[in-house]
């Protein structure tokens, strides 16, 4: 039983295809997180193409955010991965 349970993360980001844009001050932190999102079972784009369905954000760039909030993907924070 606690194996079913120890993949049930794997299969909430199943689907997921994730563009990552994740900075702390001068360092980008992107890498990192894109590894985690691999490790779950997203895929990841190195592109905000038309098939990124989520979008990991902290303050990244201007141009990131608004692409993704014009095209209404799903706009996440890292804490997202932590649940």
């Amino acid at each position: 039983m606690r194996s079913c349970c120890y993949r049930l993360p794997v299969l909430c980001v199943a689907g997921v295809v994730a563009f990552v844009d994740v900075r702390t001050e001068c360092d980008n932190r992107s890498r990192a997180i894109e590894s985690v999102l691999r490790q779950l079972g997203a895929a990841v784009s190195f592109k905000l193409s038309k098939d990124v369905t989520h979008v990991v954000f902290k303050d990244g760039k201007k141009r990131t955010r608004d692409v993704a909030l014009r095209r209404r993907l799903h706009f996440v924070s890292v804490l997202w991965l932590m649940k």
